[in-house]
């Protein structure tokens, strides 16, 4: 059975509202606040902003993560950006879609199959705690 989780109050809030002091982690802020609403308490890795890059991060902690095939509501996507050098995180929310922040649009879903992002996507994630 599906986890249904609530995330209106959540769309189209500033990217912002979800960063650390850094300021450069409103995605992975995002993915934090909606599992916690599913009970899952994904590691707060925003505080190490200041100690090395978001890249860094996902490279050193993407151990904790086992890839998925078939997606559900709290996994984690991990999506390149267009010009294919850093990485960007959303949160899925059903089978198809997800939740993610830029700091463009602020909040919005978006779809795996979307042509924007299906070539992008590196994969699919669900935390395992370590």
């Amino acid at each position: 059975m599906e986890n249904i989780i609530k995330y209106d109050d959540l769309l189209d809030r500033e990217y912002q509202s979800f960063c650390s002091r850094a300021g450069d982690d409103g995605c992975y802020g995002l993915c934090v606040a909606v599992c916690g609403r599913m009970g899952i308490e994904l590691p707060d890795y925003r505080v190490l902003c200041e100690e090395i890059s978001s890249q860094e991060k996902i490279e050193k902690y993407k151990s904790w993560f086992w890839p998925v095939v078939h997606p559900e509501a709290g996994d984690l996507v991990l999506i390149r950006s267009m010009d294919g050098g850093e990485y960007h995180v959303a949160v899925m929310i059903d089978r198809s879609r997800f939740l993610q922040a830029t700091r463009e649009h602020g909040v919005f879903r978006g779809r795996l199959n979307h042509p924007v992002y299906r070539d992008r996507i590196e994969g699919i994630y669900k935390y395992c705690e370590n």
